[in-house]
């Protein structure tokens, strides 16, 4: 059953695109290399240990983002400021941030010269509260592929080192932008979909309304629900409220794997990925050197869970807000409305994190809100997953 507060098609995201710097700069000091690096799952995040300035930190794998460093390490680093940028987040927030330059040791393989992001905007890294990323302006030059059964991550520019299937493989895009996001070629029908595979995020699929319209078209997805409210959060802050749709695809491939019944909230504006649900079905490589990605299957075909709940919730300073509500709901609940309770459980002073780790809804098929709205009147609404 999703969790309720990692919403659906996840919009919480860890990095930032460029607008106007080069993060294709530095790179690996050796060539040949191999490293296999274990990684643990922090509350959706994958997270690896690195060697910078000769200690291990703790940095997110994540490759919708460029390298970014703290600001405790890159004072501690003394690291020279390069210049500024302007970013911009997946939910289309823009906001400036020094770039500065770093060097990062990742099992025995070095990367110098690599740019990187200075410092973490707002509070969204607090739940993880790491040393750094590790982006894909570093992974340029490499094969990446994680394998979730062993949680290992391989980094290597020797393509004869993997076993990969050339029957599951599709085209990668590393040109896009400034700082090697990979985007996925995702075949729906006759609709070629352009997807970056986001490691920092731990959903399935998300997508932009512009991304939605050619299959709507072509009758390639349905809408299910239509629905208003902020769908995430990016590092420069919530998403603005806004129309969203909510569609079931129909079947699709990735790589040699039948995803059917998959669903997802459209939205006007932020840029359309693939998250780390991905790595529950097979084992992805991204290979940014020849352009290409394999996606080899635990199975031929999976069907999803096609079941939602009406209304997604927030944390709003403290208080569990409801944050987009689908149509089936609107007549019952506002967006931004205070949810006291569910099922008689009170939830008050939350903070991010408790929004990242909670569960609030696992293992439930219907529930009772306890409302308030904004005269502080309470309600009893009854939700169901269907």
């Amino acid at each position: 059953m999703k969790n309720l507060l990692l919403l659906l098609c996840m919009l919480v995201w860890r990095g930032a695109i460029a607008q106007n710097f080069n993060y294709n700069q530095g790179g690996a000091t050796t060539h040949n290399y191999y490293e296999e690096i274990p990684y643990e799952e922090v509350s959706g995040e994958m997270v690896i240990h690195v060697m910078v300035g000769g200690k291990a930190r703790r940095f997110i794998f994540d490759t919708g983002a460029p390298v970014m460093l703290s600001d405790s390490l890159a004072g501690e680093l003394k690291a020279k400021e390069l210049r500024q940028d302007t970013l911009t987040d997946i939910v289309s927030n823009k906001f400036v941030m020094s770039i500065v330059s770093a060097d990062i040791k990742i099992g025995k393989t070095t990367f110098a010269g690599i740019p990187a992001i200075k410092g973490f905007k707002g509070d969204i890294m607090k739940c993880w509260n790491p040393d750094g990323i590790v982006g894909s302006n570093l992974l340029r030059h490499s094969i990446v592929s994680f394998d979730k059964a062993r949680r290992v991550i391989i980094i290597t520019d020797q393509l004869s080192k993997l076993h990969l299937n050339a029957r599951n493989k599709a085209k990668l895009t590393t040109s896009n932008d400034t700082q090697s996001s990979p985007i996925l070629n995702i075949a729906v029908d006759t609709v070629d979909m352009q997807i970056e595979f986001d490691s920092g995020d731990s959903g399935f699929l998300r997508i932009t309304d512009e991304i939605a319209q050619p299959l709507l078209q072509r009758k390639l997805c349905e809408v299910l629900d239509k629905g208003y409210g902020s769908g995430g959060m990016g590092m420069g802050g919530l998403q603005a409220n806004a129309p969203k749709l909510k569609l079931l695809f129909t079947p699709f491939k990735i790589g040699g794997e039948t995803f059917k019944q998959a669903i997802c909230s459209s939205n006007a504006t932020g840029i359309p990925g693939i998250g780390s649900e991905l790595l529950n079905y097979g084992t992805l490589t991204l290979d940014y050197l020849h352009g290409d990605y394999y996606f080899d299957p635990l199975k031929s075909e999976v069907e999803l869970d096609k079941k939602s709940w009406p209304v997604d919730f927030w944390v709003t300073d403290g208080k569990l807000t409801a944050a987009v509500v689908w149509d089936k709901l609107a007549a019952q609940i506002k967006p931004d409305e205070q949810i006291i309770a569910i099922d008689g459980t009170k939830y008050n002073n939350l903070s991010f994190c408790d929004m990242i780790n909670n569960t609030f809804l696992d293992g439930k098929q219907t529930a009772v809100l306890t409302v308030k709205d904004a005269a502080g009147k309470l309600r009893k609404v009854t939700i169901n997953y269907q």
